[in-house]
């Protein structure tokens, strides 16, 4: 049966029985730190001492994507490879662990592919705006150093790509390319910032394309019924400097 087909099915299910649409196949996970109340993202820096940079860093993600200087071309090369897919609910987001799936050369410097995971509306802004969705493909250098690339989502045509993510925790063997999920064009906005979530830790390369990436808005949907909001706030810039390539 068609995927589409079986989240129509499923959507109908729910709305005859009053059940919330909430994943039973993915399991949550208990953490100290969350979105909302107490633990939300303001109260980061006073849960743990090691998350007191959440607090007082002066590196931290988001950003606003505003005030941007254009530089000369700075191409990412990509070097992505096929993995059979493991999706898995970490209680925050949805990750797809991607192991030993190729990597990518930032300037002189070559990143491993570790995962990418979703955040719902967009972590980064664009001139104040925020996006429906937003993807992070997480990277690491021999020496422990992070890069992430950030690709924003807007509502539009949808990706038969995604599919494969959103139903890869049903099927076994399903093979999956993450270079499939790039934007056609490779311009991308750089500055030096953090992870954004606990522990937030600072000095990673932060490289978010220009142009976002389609999902339809059931795709969208698909997700946010999970996670209606886990994104944090944009952050201070502070005297940081935003590059495009």
């Amino acid at each position: 049966m068609d995927l589409i087909v079986r989240f129509k099915n499923i959507w109908s299910v729910c709305a005859i029985t009053g059940l919330s649409l909430a994943y039973p196949f993915l399991a949550s996970a208990q953490s100290d730190w969350g979105y909302t109340g107490s633990i939300g993202p303001e109260y980061w820096g006073d849960i743990k001492k090691k998350y007191l940079i959440c607090k007082v860093g002066r590196l931290q993600s988001p950003v606003d994507l505003r005030n941007v200087s254009v530089q000369k071309s700075n191409p990412i090369h990509f070097m992505y490879e096929p993995f059979e897919m493991s999706l898995h609910d970490n209680g925050h987001t949805l990750i797809v662990d991607t192991g030993e799936s190729g990597s990518v050369r930032i300037g002189p410097n070559r990143f491993e592919l570790l995962q990418f995971h979703f955040h719902a509306p967009s972590e980064h802004l664009k001139e104040g705006i925020a996006y429906p969705m937003e993807i992070h493909f997480v990277h690491k250098d021999d020496k422990g150093n992070l890069a992430v690339l950030g690709l924003l989502v807007k509502e539009g045509a949808a990706n038969p790509f995604i599919d494969q993510v959103w139903n890869s925790e049903k099927t076994t063997g399903e093979v999956f390319n993450p270079y499939l999920l790039l934007p056609g064009d490779r311009s991308y906005f750089h500055y030096i910032g953090s992870l954004t979530t606990p522990p937030c830790s600072e000095n990673v390369n932060w490289n978010v394309f220009v142009e976002p990436i389609e999902l339809s808005k059931g795709q969208i949907d698909f997700f946010r019924t999970r996670y209606t909001k886990n994104a944090r706030p944009v952050q201070r810039l502070f005297n940081r400097k935003i590059s495009s390539y």
